[in-house]
């Protein structure tokens, strides 16, 4: 949507508005947009364990399996990272 749209530019370099223009394209059924929107998000924040994730489905769901793989591979790099962590016992 044009308003949307705005505001991501205005907030380009914020991951969480790259991570909710994801979640909004894969509801609309838009896997190729929601991927684009996942990878800026990990770029701009790659230690984003759910941008990550539904990066994994997204890319899955385009019949990219190699690359959903290894999607899902940094998901659980970051996962088990935040669980080992000091701050996290």
């Amino acid at each position: 949507s044009p308003p949307l749209r705005r505001r991501l530019d205005l907030n380009s370099s914020q991951p969480n508005s790259w991570y909710v223009q994801g979640l909004i394209q894969d509801k609309l059924g838009e896997p190729k947009k929601a991927a684009e929107a996942y990878r800026k998000t990990v770029r701009l924040s790659p230690e984003h364990p759910h941008a990550w994730m539904n990066l994994a489905y997204a890319l899955k769901k385009q019949g990219l399996p190699t690359e959903a793989a290894q999607a899902y591979a940094q998901h659980r790099v970051r996962v088990m990272a935040k669980a080992t962590s000091p701050s996290a016992r």
